[in-house]
């Protein structure tokens, strides 16, 4: 090849490939380089990639990091219980470990003083299925550069060059108080009330496999207490549990980390320990976590298992998912330190735990949710 056709070729390279990362640049639709004015900006449903553009442009000291069970919690109420100027940061479906990716950037670019933060009894360092870990990991390192990556996929590069504004490509504007609350909406709050609005909206896609199958299969299963677990397990738990939460509070003692695992609905804790894991695995995280906890100034622990609201079914949309004013409630118990677990009351706590979910009728449940469906 000709050296001026040479020279002519690298020049049209050059230029397209300015033109291309200009391009990215200026489109930025996750505002992961530049977010001008928050309150009126559309952001993605996709809450472990738009996490990103808030922590690098918005101002906070003070975080709440869950999953769906928390994106109900309000920031503003949380300010206001506990000072200081919270920010949800929760992502729905997620676990110990993705939430880790968050917490560390968080806690490297802002002087964070509280953080409100959920455990799961998981290990797992796989993310979940629709949104593979290492496709959004990079969002929170030290490259901002390296960002850019996220959008080399078909979706985002269709938008990017047909100019398109639909929400699918630009995403939608949002409260942020909690960006990702659900509680408003219809399909949601309709299955509040009681089992009956469950049956009600049974083919709803959160509820048709937990009661055509899932409720009545663990009916039919006895309730087992679990083989104690191998060192190897402890020891995988214990791993964890530093990795995801206490190396930070390590790391940043002078932030406060307020710890808890969710309140699921009793039938909730019943199906979990036919189905998921053994009463045994849950009770042994619950007790590393408050073994660990307990040997830090900055860290409280909080167990909300045995609640009275946890046995009625009218506060629950599902198993798990509680009606926002407990998200309040649980708030306003925090600061107040109540029901804060310890070396002293956990045996108790667990044994209490047990006891209710030994007790609770799964059967007599299961043939009244069958009545109550429709013909």
């Amino acid at each position: 090849m000709p050296v001026k056709l040479l020279k002519v070729f690298f020049a049209v390279l050059l230029a397209l490939s300015i033109a291309f990362i200009v391009r990215i640049y200026t489109y930025d639709a996750y505002h992961f380089w530049s977010l001008n004015d928050p309150l009126n900006a559309r952001y993605s449903s996709n809450a472990r990639v738009q996490n990103a553009a808030f922590i690098n442009h918005l101002d906070f000291d003070s975080i709440i990091l869950g999953n769906s069970y928390m994106e109900n919690t309000s920031a503003k109420e949380a300010s206001d219980i506990f000072g200081g100027k919270f920010f949800n940061l929760s992502m729905s479906g997620s676990n110990n470990y993705e939430r880790s990716i968050v917490l560390k950037r968080t806690l490297e670019t802002h002087n964070i003083k509280r953080v409100i933060l959920l455990l799961t009894p998981s290990s797992s360092t796989e993310g979940h299925g629709s949104y593979p870990i290492e496709t959004w990991k990079i969002l929170y390192d030290d490259n901002r550069f390296n960002d850019v990556k996220y959008y080399l996929n078909t979706h985002d590069m269709v938008c990017m060059w047909t100019f398109s504004k639909k929400s699918s490509c630009l995403g939608r504007k949002k409260n942020l108080d909690r960006p990702y609350a659900w509680f408003e909406s219809p399909d949601h709050a309709s299955r509040f009330g009681g089992i009956q609005n469950w049956a009600l909206f049974y083919k709803n896609p959160q509820l048709e496999n937990l009661i055509t199958q899932e409720i009545p299969e663990a009916a039919n299963k006895a309730l087992s207490i679990g083989t104690p677990l191998s060192d190897e397990e402890m020891a995988e738990i214990s791993q964890s549990l530093d990795q995801t939460v206490f190396d930070f509070a390590r790391q940043y003692p002078d932030t406060e980390f307020l710890l808890y695992f969710n309140p699921d609905s009793l039938l909730g804790k019943a199906l979990t320990f036919r189905n998921q894991l053994s009463f045994t695995q849950y009770s042994h995280f619950v007790q590393q976590a408050v073994k660990k906890s307990n040997t830090f100034s900055n860290v409280h622990l909080f167990g909300f298992d045995n609640l009275a609201f946890t046995n009625d079914l009218s506060y629950y949309k599902d198993t798990t998912h509680y009606r926002e004013d407990i998200n309040s409630q649980l708030l306003h118990l925090m600061k107040a330190k109540k029901y804060s677990l310890s070396v002293d009351n956990i045996n108790s706590y667990i044994n209490e735990l047990w006891v209710r979910v030994e007790k609770f009728d799964l059967d007599a449940l299961n043939q009244f949710l069958q009545s109550e469906l429709p013909d």
